[in-house]
């Protein structure tokens, strides 16, 4: 079962609303992986496609939109953007999950898997707007890199964030989510 809250709140001097997801939902976190050190990555997979298609879906996506992913993962969220999407870029580090998601998407037209680190892969100049469950090791960087670069087209962020890192962020206010 999952939990939702959501909170949406203009980030001071970025003219970028942050709509900050913190779903309570079954996350790998640190459980054994085929994939690779999931500890050393700070990687966290969604479990379910119903969660990862209501996150698309509360996100608003659309046809017309092109959507970066940091941090894709096993693909769940990835396969809920190929289908309302118009475009998705969907970023992976760990190249056994790369190499999967390169297999599973290889017939969409509109999803390109790539192998790069969020913390430095090159973002869209044109505009976009960023779906993403972050690895939770690299969050603070990505978010400071998404919201502090004013010459990159980003339009909307929708994250899943440690709440701590939401909190110190966007200055929400205090106490874990109820």
């Amino acid at each position: 079962a999952a939990m939702t809250r959501l909170r949406s709140q203009a980030v001071p001097g970025t003219g970028v609303r942050a709509h900050l997801v913190w779903r309570y939902a079954w996350l790998c976190a640190g459980q054994p992986s085929p994939f690779g050190d999931v500890a050393r990555l700070g990687q966290h997979f969604i479990g379910s496609s119903r969660l990862a298609s209501q996150l698309v879906a509360d996100a608003g996506v659309t046809g017309d939109d092109r959507v970066v992913e940091l941090g894709a993962g096993r693909g769940a969220l990835t396969d809920a953007l190929a289908d309302r999407a118009g475009q998705v870029l969907a970023f992976e580090l760990d190249p056994k999950l790369v190499s999967m998601l390169a297999h599973r998407f290889a017939s969409a037209g509109n999803v390109a898997v790539l192998r790069a680190d969020a913390r430095n892969a090159p973002l869209p100049t044109n505009p976009y707007r960023v779906l993403a469950n972050l690895p939770f090791g690299v969050t603070s960087a990505v978010v400071r890199r998404l919201l502090d670069v004013p010459a990159n087209g980003l339009w909307r962020a929708d994250l899943i964030v440690q709440w701590q890192v939401a909190r110190e962020r966007v200055r929400a206010a205090s106490g874990p989510p109820t």
